[in-house]
């Protein structure tokens, strides 16, 4: 007789630092939050699965820590969520200039500029942006460009007054 424990809603280990819990589901909880302490772990039993580690208190401040694809489990780079994440925050962004004016960015993982996140080239017509290309590179190596995202910045006289965008390359549902 094999024996195992059954939960139905989580674990929870009550220890000297307070309580940690063990919880399952479906949802991405870094998406749509859940509620659990700091350093806690969820399981989702969907899409891939995914390991999640609790890292703020904020219901959705959960971190990918492994995902499935197939049969083996990714780990290396980055995950798409840190990913999507660095978007929002810090990163090392460089500026090109040419003629005193911003002709691209580049946003990287950090100083070293070894991981590329995305690359945005902006087209001026007499000294005012007009359209953009933004490239985002895969969250693996940081080499491969996964989606590219052109606008068309409308203007009337001197303001803007609408972006036009297109997005192509989109590439494992990014």
């Amino acid at each position: 007789m094999t024996n195992y424990l059954n939960a139905k809603n989580g674990i929870e280990i009550l220890h000297d630092d307070g309580l940690t819990q063990i919880l399952t589901g479906i949802e991405d909880p870094s998406i749509f939050g859940k509620k659990a302490d700091v350093g806690s772990i969820y399981l989702r039993t969907i899409s891939g699965g995914g390991i999640y580690n609790k890292t703020t208190s904020l219901d959705t401040g959960w971190t990918l820590i492994a995902s499935g694809i197939g049969t083996s489990v990714v780990c290396s780079g980055i995950t798409p969520v840190q990913h999507i994440a660095l978007h929002n925050g810090n990163k090392y962004i460089e500026y090109n200039r040419v003629a005193n004016k911003v002709v691209s960015e580049d946003e990287w993982l950090d100083s070293t500029k070894t991981y590329h996140i995305s690359s945005t080239a902006l087209h001026r017509m007499a000294g005012k942006v007009v359209s953009f290309e933004k490239r985002i590179y895969d969250y693996e190596t940081g080499t491969n460009v996964i989606a590219t995202l052109s606008g068309i910045i409308n203007r009337v006289g001197n303001r803007v007054v609408s972006i036009q965008y297109e997005r192509d390359n989109l590439i494992g549902g990014y």
